[in-house]
């Protein structure tokens, strides 16, 4: 039964490791 609030979290790791990466490469340039 909360195998769900697990992949929201999973989800929402991903989507920060993808905008630091976004936001590391607008630096970049």
């Amino acid at each position: 039964m909360i195998p769900m609030k697990r992949e929201r979290m999973l989800t929402i790791r991903v989507t920060d490791d993808e905008h630091a990466r976004l936001l590391e490469r607008c630096e970049g340039k």
